[in-house]
């Protein structure tokens, strides 16, 4: 087959305006690519989106070398979220959320992505009416296509991240916690509790714990399946917390009763973040017709 003059400039036209059009969706503000992990419709928040992603993963790294340095013996901080947890189970969860795995949705393997719900776009209604079904909701995951984690308006008021002054107190019996604002305090722990049940590869507890006393009591093979324990576990180390409670028999945390603080019942921050069902008509991928751009951004 030959190609005439007039063909070759239609072709190269063609190259031109097809290109230019993928550079603008690669920059556009609907759409962004951060280490497989597609951003979608968060507009004038892509990029905080975008470093908010990129802090996540490296609290995860760090996560992995406190883990993998630990040897035999647990850190303080392991012992209080994991303790009796076989470490390779935690690092394979940390490990999955970083190579951004494809998620299989009704037998597709589809993009790990995390949506902007706001209240202006119609498209949102239905997300909408989600996350203001339970007060202060601020994510949740599309049970519906579990490759979809979806950010409410409520979300960006929290802090980003956890920081030293948010670390928990021990009481004078150093038997338990005060309440800790790591858990769902800030964007960081909401975002990464989400990818921990979307990456956890097995069922959470079905009635999750979210209180940062009730959630280091737990028994191994329950706080293995907890997200909020990895989400307190990288929190905690992203913050260089130290203090945590001794443990009696069974993770029971030790208790004195002449202790006020130790029969005073944490704040409840089941409001943070609640892994929801999703209405019959919400659609489980508004991205399957998309032809998405294959540039990721690494971390450092």
């Amino acid at each position: 087959m030959r190609f005439s003059a007039h063909d070759f400039v239609y072709c190269l036209v063609t190259f031109f305006f097809l290109t230019a059009g993928l550079a603008e969706f690669i920059n556009s503000d609907n759409y962004g690519v951060v280490n497989k992990f597609i951003l979608y419709k968060c507009y004038g928040r892509s990029a905080a989106m975008e470093t908010l992603l990129l802090q996540i993963f490296t609290g995860l790294n760090h996560a992995i070398e406190s883990i993998t340095s630990m040897g035999s013996t647990p850190t303080p901080v392991y012992n209080a979220f994991f303790g009796g947890v076989d470490p390779i189970v935690v690092k394979g969860v940390f490990e999955r959320i970083l190579g951004g795995a494809k998620i299989s949705v009704n037998g597709k393997l589809m993009n790990p992505s995390i949506a902007c719900v706001n209240n202006q776009d119609p498209a949102w209604k239905f997300h909408l009416a989600e996350c203001n079904r339970v007060p202060n909701t601020q994510a949740f995951l599309n049970l519906q296509g579990p490759n979809y984690i979806f950010l409410c308006p409520h979300f960006p008021s929290l802090p980003t991240a956890p920081v030293e002054k948010d670390c928990a107190k021990l009481n004078q019996a150093r038997s338990r916690l005060s309440y800790s604002a790591i858990g769902g305090g800030t964007q960081f722990t909401v975002l990464l509790h989400e990818l921990v049940h979307m990456y956890l590869g097995q069922p959470s507890l079905p009635v999750e714990v979210y209180d940062v006393n009730p959630a280091m009591s737990l028994p191994p093979s329950q706080s293995a399946i907890n997200p909020e324990n990895y989400a307190f576990f990288v929190g905690n180390i992203l913050a260089g917390c130290t203090d945590f409670p001794r443990f009696g028999r069974g993770r029971r945390l030790l208790s004195d009763s002449t202790d006020p603080d130790s029969t005073t019942h944490d704040k409840a921050v089941d409001g943070f973040f609640v892994q929801l069902s999703t209405p019959a008509d919400l659609d489980p991928d508004p991205l399957a017709s998309v032809a998405l751009p294959s540039r990721t951004t690494k971390t450092k």
